[in-house]
């Protein structure tokens, strides 16, 4: 009997042994670099080659099949709010309405059971319309901050400060390490919302595909009735708002204007994977008209129609990680035998869900004066350190 065992543990270590060689290199993290991927170079070359084809065979067939259902073509666009529930997961589905009247649906989005209820989501609450120019005029400055870009938000702070001293700050903790958590909240007119990450689906971690912005203006827009979005990299030029203020009241489309100093040289679509229009389906055909734009400084206001049809379904797609940052997608990796298509993360379904409430008239919500007040620094302007103005 114990001879038994022990042959049965040798026999358990050595399928684990050589599983770990075939399945480590197959399936680890696509982050590895491609010596950390080297495929089964220790393996008989006959069966290295076998077992190559096989997969890469699989998946060529598996990626294929989601690159041609993720794409469906449509017209001009409404959305409207539709929940069903399915076994133990929350399904919500974007609907996309041409002028014919015809409905494309988005596949749903997934979330863990309860999630939307711990995240108090939807919002009920919004400003009335039409809009009062106290409300616009009566905006919080937000933006977001974490450990890597803190001596960014530290510099906007400052900035701000000394020419709006009344002005409120909102900023959205990602991950502002503790001791200087204790230090913003010494901050003049600055409010601190932490991100609960232990709320959060895992992908929020990786800070990169940027899902915690669309949470953090949703959650900036539940506590003021407007915001004006600066990312903390920014150089602000001009200090009077009133400009901005009076341009925004004065435009036919309020709700939301983009200050970008300058746009890609690629469209939506090419700049967008394919599977994310499975989720929020759109006119391809006119967004490849479209240059996508960065919503790097942005205002909004909290109003019912703005939230409903663009700002909610801007959160459930970054929840769900196929959504928000499909595997494979990245800034630099194009797909293959597509020139140019990459993929932007929470930008690219910001500007799909933009294209489509305004109708793809970016002449609505794009205001082209920005660089005049906003730009992106280098990063050698934070060479300096200033300090806010602290109320103790």
């Amino acid at each position: 009997m114990t001879h038994t065992r022990g042959y049965y543990w040798i026999g358990v270590i050595i399928l684990a042994i050589f599983a770990s060689f075939i399945l480590i290199p197959l399936f680890g993290s696509r982050h590895q670099s491609p010596v950390e991927r080297a495929p089964l170079a220790h393996l008989p070359n006959e069966l290295t080659e076998n077992i190559g084809k096989i997969i890469k065979s699989q998946l060529d067939v598996f990626k294929e099949n989601i690159l041609q259902n993720a794409i469906k073509p449509a017209g001009n666009s409404e959305s409207e709010l539709v929940l069903s529930e399915q076994g133990n997961s929350q399904k919500e589905h974007y609907i996309f309405k041409n002028k014919g009247g015809d409905e494309v649906a988005g596949r749903g989005f997934w979330s863990a059971p309860g999630m939307a209820e711990r995240l108090n989501l939807p919002l009920t609450k919004f400003s009335s319309l039409p809009l009062k120019k106290e409300i616009i005029d009566d905006f919080v400055i937000a933006t977001v901050s974490y450990y890597e870009i803190f001596d960014f938000t530290r510099e906007l702070v400052y900035a701000l400060q000394a020419k709006n001293p009344k002005r409120k700050i909102f900023i959205c903790d990602a991950g502002i390490k503790k001791q200087r958590q204790e230090m913003v909240r010494k901050w003049c007119n600055v409010e601190l919302f932490p991100i609960s990450f232990d709320a959060m689906p895992s992908h929020f971690y990786n800070l990169g595909n940027e899902g915690y912005r669309p949470f953090c203006v949703v959650e900036a827009l539940r506590r003021h009735d407007a915001l004006l979005w600066i990312d903390s990299d920014t150089n602000i030029k001009m200090y009077d708002f009133r400009k901005i203020t009076t341009t925004i009241f004065n435009n036919p489309s309020p709700e939301i204007s983009l200050f970008v100093p300058n746009s890609e040289d690629f469209s939506v679509v090419d700049a967008t994977d394919p599977r994310t229009f499975g989720f929020i389906p759109s006119n391809n055909a006119k967004l490849a008209n479209l240059p996508l734009y960065h919503a790097r400084v942005f205002f909004a206001v909290n109003s019912a129609s703005l939230y409903r049809e663009v700002l909610h379904w801007w959160v459930m797609c970054a929840l769900d990680e196929e959504c928000l940052s499909p595997v494979w997608s990245s800034y630099d990796n194009c797909f293959p035998n597509v020139k140019d298509r990459c993929h932007f993360n929470a930008t690219s379904s910001f500007n799909i869900l933009l294209a489509n409430y305004f109708q793809f008239d970016q002449t609505k919500y794009v205001y082209n004066d920005g660089e005049a007040i906003f730009a992106v620094n280098e990063t050698s302007w934070i060479k300096g350190k200033h300090f806010p103005t602290l109320c103790v």
